[in-house]
Formats: structure tokens, sequence, C-alpha cells
């Protein structure tokens, strides 16, 4: 279950994009490298809003999101 104290993560940028969320998940620092991201999400460890991620070029428009990347990290994910 999604901890209520999860830190809220934000990502500003001046465009209106979308990104792939091994990029989001570098840039947060919540894998080390992006390998790690992509290697995590081949194995079925990244959840976005509950449901598992499993490829990697999904994308995240701008908005907030619940990220869980293994079994231990948590972030609430706003993209500006």
């Amino acid at each position: 279950e999604f901890p209520n104290d999860a830190p809220l993560l934000e990502m500003i940028y001046s465009t209106n994009e979308t990104y792939k969320i091994a990029f989001v998940l570098k840039q947060l620092a919540l894998v080390v490298s992006s390998s790690e991201a992509l290697r995590l999400i081949a194995q079925g460890g990244v959840k976005v809003d509950g449901s598992v991620i499993n490829s990697e070029f999904t994308l995240l428009p701008n908005q907030l999101y619940k990220i869980q990347v293994g079994k231990r990290k948590f972030a609430q994910v706003k993209i500006n």
C-alpha cells in the first residue's frame, strides 16, 4: 500500500511535454542509473498510480503521480 507520508518530488520544465518513465525515475534520483530503471521496468518493479509499468516507452504527461520503485521506494511525483 502506498504510504501517506511519501515525499513529494517535482520536475519543472518550461515546455508542455511528456517524459519516458525511465527519464523521470533517473531525474528524480529514484534509481541510480538509466540502466537500473530499464531493468526494474522489465522485471515489473515499477508502479505508477498502482499499475505495473512494463514498457520503457510509457510516457508521463504533466500531472501528479504516485510512483513505487521496487518494494521500498515511494514518491509522489508532480511533473510541471
